[in-house]
């Protein structure tokens, strides 16, 4: 819950972002298409996953104790005492780039998911809006 309910909110303030750079910015207010909602959507994503992979960092490394004999080949494992204490171990030991181990994937993941999401959803309503008139 501590990454998903703020990342969903920048989905959608992301996206109303970079709607509006599209249609009133870089192109005309009549040039409206999918592929607007769609880049929008990829775009939001991106930025809110970039945004909250420092704290899904830390809650993924907070789910794996527990497995230490599984992981010990992996090299170290380390033991944290609550979330404050296991992002200020990664960031002291680590270093913030840390936090983005992994990170094309992850935003390539969140691009996607998130840009189908948005062109479904405005696609729906669309539909939704045409049947009520």
């Amino acid at each position: 819950m501590i990454c998903i309910i703020p990342q969903t909110g920048f989905y959608f303030g992301f996206h109303s972002f970079f709607s509006y750079v599209w249609s009133d910015v870089l192109f005309s207010k009549e040039f409206h298409c999918k592929w607007r909602t769609f880049i929008s959507g990829a775009m939001a994503g991106i930025a809110s996953k970039t945004l909250m992979l420092p704290f899904d960092m830390t809650k993924k490394r907070l789910e794996v104790q527990g497995f230490e004999k599984a992981r010990m080949e992996f090299g170290t494992v380390r033991r944290y005492n609550s979330f404050g204490h296991c992002f200020k171990s990664i960031l002291k030991e680590e270093g913030f780039g840390a936090f983005y181990k992994g990170a094309y994937v992850s935003l390539l993941k969140a691009g996607i998911s998130v840009a189908v999401t948005f062109l479904v959803y405005e696609q729906t309503l669309a539909f939704l809006s045409d049947r009520k008139h």
